[in-house]
């Protein structure tokens, strides 16, 4: 039995952040209820704009928006907040606060308004620790060159960004999936999401890798 849902998408408008340099959002009236009968709207957006999925091909990983495999997209999830970390993230700083890294589900990061980035090493013991997708309450959860980007995504994982995390509870009454609502773009490098997270009733939990992963050099 559901007994919490959480929608962690932000409302699309022209009041939209924009990554720098990115496109915004717009709207227009296509037909009217005056004129045809009917309201129809033109919709023109970037596909990284508001909260938003970044498909691997994005940085040169292997799937498009369409290639996306469900089980990806529907996922376990855990939450993490490490709004007091103002530097590279460790990753055992992340096993440590959600008590394990979500095997084959996503690791949801509330940043808050810490400074703090993810590094490739962080990306890859993700990987490695069968982590496939992970969100974050920012535009970015690194900055340029995006080294967590080019691992990350590099190895088909997923990215969420500008996520709404600040009314999600850190603590979990049950098992908690991720719905991530996107289209299935072909040749698509991201897209506006609609994402939900589910909180079900019981003892059971995404299973948790807690142990350490050994990273070599990148």
């Amino acid at each position: 039995m559901v007994i919490r849902v959480f929608d962690l998408s932000a409302n699309l408008s022209s009041d939209t952040r924009v990554y720098p340099g990115d496109p915004g959002f717009g709207m227009e009236v296509y037909s009217s209820l005056e004129k045809d009968g009917y309201l129809l709207h033109r919709v023109c957006l970037g596909e990284h704009l508001g909260t938003h999925l970044d498909a691997p091909i994005h940085f040169g990983g292997e799937w498009d928006l369409s290639s996306v495999p469900d089980e990806r997209l529907v996922a376990p999830a855990v939450l993490v907040d490490i709004s007091d970390v103002d530097e590279i993230v460790d990753v055992d700083v992340l096993r440590e606060r959600a008590g394990g890294l979500p095997l084959g589900g996503w690791l949801l990061i509330r940043f808050g308004e810490s400074r703090g980035v993810l590094d490739g090493m962080v990306a890859r013991a993700l990987l490695d620790s069968g982590v496939v997708g992970v969100g974050v309450d920012r535009d970015s959860p690194d900055r340029e060159p995006y080294p967590f980007h080019r691992v990350f995504l590099g190895g088909n994982g997923l990215i969420l960004e500008n996520l709404v995390l600040d009314h999600v509870p850190l603590e979990a009454r049950g098992c908690r999936i991720l719905v991530v609502g996107v289209p299935g773009v072909v040749g698509g490098s991201g897209f506006p999401a609609r994402v939900f997270l589910l909180e079900f009733e019981g003892a059971w939990r995404c299973p948790l890798v807690s142990t350490s992963v050994r990273m070599g050099g990148l």
